[in-house]
């Protein structure tokens, strides 16, 4: 396996891709254990990806700001010195509305 070159910017997205896909159940757990309002610690939330998936825990972070960006779940910082943030959407709703639709189009 060769390395990643840092200004190939093809294999950096698919690098996140494949981290994703390792942990992003992970972050959606931890998420909805959560619970939208209440509030974490990033330290937090690398620790319990790093116990689900043996991810890095930069890794954490990266995943968790590219599922926000995809509309997966939702977060706001509270604190950058802190690293504390808070959920804002556990990403139950768009889950919800995309079973319904594969049920729609399975009648």
């Amino acid at each position: 396996m060769s390395p990643i070159r840092r200004e190939d910017p093809r294999a950096k997205v698919a690098h996140l891709q494949r981290v994703r896909a390792k942990i992003q159940e992970a972050i959606l757990v931890f998420f909805r254990v959560k619970g939208v309002g209440c509030t974490f610690h990033l330290v937090e939330l690398e620790e319990e990806v790093s116990r689900a998936s043996n991810a890095t825990p930069g890794s954490a972070a990266r995943v968790m700001r590219s599922m926000r960006e995809d509309g997966m779940i939702g977060y706001r910082l509270m604190s950058r010195t802190d690293s504390c943030y808070r959920v804002e959407d556990d990403g139950r709703d768009r889950e919800a509305s995309q079973q319904g639709t594969l049920f729609a189009k399975a009648r």
